[in-house]
């Protein structure tokens, strides 16, 4: 079959074990409830066998999709994860052992909408591609054996993402007013003010529920402690500017994670949203938090932008970051014009 696939598919290479975090940090990994029962009753050596046993435990709301869950140790890393950064489960009986899930990643075919694959931005591996892509992130198409999720035929959706990502492209324009372009092609109302303090104040109440998260919790609570004084609009500023100067190419780096997370999410017509209002303000309110979090970090230490950029992605694309940011910022009434160009224009 035929599908989508962003440029830099066909060359993408795991770095195994020299990536600065194992992308399997900081999220709960499922697996289908056949993958389950054939890992549990799978020939292999006792070793495994014991770190299997320790890891497989059935979830807490199962389904036949997402049944079981890979569980991690006391110190927040699989149980197949060796010293080395390696995967015991492939290094011992081979790839095709692994779950379907370990195989593929970061690759996944997103066909709710089309017939597409795409790989997500919580692997080092793909922010480094993309940070060294200068140009337009383009498209091709590509063959693969791997099931689509439907055989639905939804040309206007993909032609509609397809206008999003040549609007995100627009280099003539600022990031921010890139994202308040899709936010009117898509229906949504924004005012086009600056507004950082208001900004600041809704990206304190999404953060403050991510200070546990085991792959952003840090950088989270590093910029709440730094945003936090009467003056946190005019810390900002001068990180953003800091944030500039040490990487000129951070525009263009920028929209490339951003087409990438809008391919790869299937923006605007994600399943976990209701309409493509809540698609627009998900989308400011994930480049925002970007922006905000690695300002601080950058600005608090001598920090690898690549490594936090990851870690804040898998936040954002392997859990339940988007629904619990509209919720909170719905609760706190950032939900308005004024407040989803606020976020946006964070963006430079």
């Amino acid at each position: 079959m035929r599908y989508i696939v962003p440029e830099y598919y066909a060359d993408f290479r795991c770095k195994c074990g020299k990536c600065r975090a194992s992308c399997c940090e900081g999220w709960s990994v499922t697996v289908s409830m056949n993958e389950y029962f054939r890992l549990l009753g799978m020939d292999c050596p006792p070793e495994i066998r014991r770190r299997l046993d320790a890891a497989l435990h059935i979830s807490p709301s199962p389904s036949p999709e997402h049944y079981a869950e890979i569980g991690k140790d006391w110190t927040g890393r699989c149980y197949m994860h060796r010293g080395d950064g390696l995967c015991a489960l492939q290094a011992e009986c081979g790839e095709d052992a692994l779950p379907e899930i370990c195989r593929m990643y970061p690759r996944s075919v997103r066909g709710g909408n089309a017939s597409k694959m795409s790989c997500a931005n919580s692997c080092e591996a793909v922010v480094e591609t993309l940070a060294r892509t200068t140009g337009p992130l383009a498209f091709s198409v590509a063959d693969s054996d791997a099931a689509p999720e439907t055989e639905e035929d939804a040309r206007i959706k993909a032609d509609v993402q397809k206008e999003c990502i040549l609007l995100m492209q627009d280099r003539r324009l600022p990031i921010y007013a890139r994202l308040e372009n899709i936010a009117r092609r898509l229906g949504a109302e924004v005012s086009g003010k600056d507004n950082v303090g208001l900004a600041l104040d809704a990206l304190r109440t999404v953060a403050g529920c991510f200070t546990d998260s085991a792959s952003a919790g840090e950088l989270c609570e590093c910029a709440l402690r730094r945003y936090a004084g009467a003056d946190a609009a005019e810390v900002f500023a001068r990180d953003d500017e800091a944030l500039t100067r040490r990487y000129p190419a951070n525009s263009a780096a920028a929209e490339n994670l951003i087409v990438n997370h809008i391919f790869y999410t299937d923006f605007p017509y994600s399943d976990r949203r209701e309409s493509e209002q809540e698609d627009v303000v998900s989308l400011a309110a994930v480049c925002a938090f970007l922006r905000w979090a690695l300002a601080a970090r950058l600005a608090s230490e001598d920090c690898d932008a690549i490594g936090a950029t990851a870690s804040l992605f898998r936040l954002i694309e392997h859990s339940d970051f988007d629904r619990n940011a509209l919720v909170l910022l719905g609760r706190g009434g950032y939900i308005t014009p004024d407040g989803i160009s606020a976020l946006m224009r964070l963006c430079r």
